[in-house]
């Protein structure tokens, strides 16, 4: 159905009635008037999206939203990241996945490569990979840090989004 509401940078009302932030808490067993961990559905979560700029806005979307309603959630350390390998490399009848870029150059394994570009092109046999010993999941930590980033990133002020962006980009280098 497409992205969650933005829980920070919208009117608290329009969000409360947002039907898929009510779907993902639902989904959660978070009560967002009363937190209660005894009553969570699941001791962690974990985020498992695209691993582009598409799948990087879901996963602060759904960040922003859990400290919005739920920020004891995430202090707790039950927000983890499940990686979904972007690349595959077939040898034979071995398969191997890689997570990076740098995994795959590091690699002395000759055969047949896929990149993939996202979820919903890999195979079923391929997500098996995301839930066996090739599982790179890894918990999310709270830190002081974390309010200030998530406001700055996901909140209505676009300034320290633009800080963030310019900090981080020689726009110089960029070939046009």
């Amino acid at each position: 159905r497409g992205k969650i509401i933005n829980a920070l940078s919208n009117d608290i009302d329009k969000v409360l009635h947002n039907e898929e932030k009510t779907k993902y808490i639902k989904a959660t067993g978070i009560n967002i008037s009363n937190y209660r961990e005894s009553k969570l559905r699941y001791g962690k979560i974990a985020i498992c999206v695209d691993a582009d700029d598409d799948g990087m806005h879901i996963a602060c979307l759904i960040m922003a939203l859990l400290y919005k309603f739920a920020p004891e959630f995430l202090k707790e350390g039950r927000l983890h990241w499940l990686h979904a390998p972007l690349f595959k490399i077939t040898s034979g009848k071995t398969v191997h996945y890689y997570y990076t870029e740098e995994q795959v150059r590091a690699s002395k394994v000759k055969g047949t490569q896929q990149r993939f570009k996202g979820l919903g092109e890999m195979k079923p046999e391929d997500t098996k990979c995301m839930f066996d010993s090739n599982q790179w999941m890894e918990r999310l930590t709270w830190d002081d840090e974390v309010p200030e980033l998530l406001e700055g990133l996901m909140g209505d002020d676009s300034q320290p989004k633009k800080d963030f962006v310019f900090s981080r980009i020689n726009f110089e280098e960029i070939e046009v």
